[in-house]
């Protein structure tokens, strides 16, 4: 099984590079990788209130 946080970061980086770039640009690195591991889980029931 892929995992979570994998899912994430290709979802992110298929979206386009520009668009990757943007984010980098205006958050830290730390809130952007975050970010990008949170993301998927968002939307779930392990996280109703994020």
């Amino acid at each position: 099984s892929v995992k979570a946080y994998l899912v994430g970061a290709v979802r992110a980086f298929s979206g386009g590079c520009l668009q990757m770039k943007h984010l980098q640009r205006n958050i830290s690195s730390q809130a952007f990788k975050a970010q990008i591991t949170i993301r998927p889980w968002s939307k779930t029931p392990l996280m109703p209130d994020f």
